[in-house]
């Protein structure tokens, strides 16, 4: 995660000096999405990997702010995307059935 924001900021960073413009940044959101899509499997009904793909593109999203000096809109985003990956679901899943129990 840490090197997906990193790399958003750092191409962030290189739009505004070299060019002036967010069609880089454009297609960062666009090339995250696509790596995000290939982190996600359907299998036996099951689908994985959709938190991992949505926290990668919030991530590059809290490089993007950084790149562009918001650095108030990229410390709120990062610190709800912990929050929302430290909550602990499983429990609230199993109580509405969502998941199958653990065995």
């Amino acid at each position: 995660m840490a090197a997906v924001s990193l790399g958003a900021c750092a191409f962030g960073l290189v739009s505004q000096i070299q060019t002036g413009d967010t069609r880089i940044s454009a297609q960062i959101v666009t090339g995250i999405g696509f790596l995000g899509a290939g982190v996600i499997v359907r299998g036996r009904g099951h689908v994985h990997g959709l938190t991992t793909a949505a926290a990668l593109w919030a991530t590059a999203s809290v490089g993007l702010a950084v790149a562009y000096d918001r650095l108030l809109l990229g410390l709120l985003v990062a610190l709800i995307l912990f929050v929302l990956l430290a909550i602990p679901l499983k429990k609230w899943e199993r109580e509405r059935k969502l998941i199958e129990p653990e065995r």
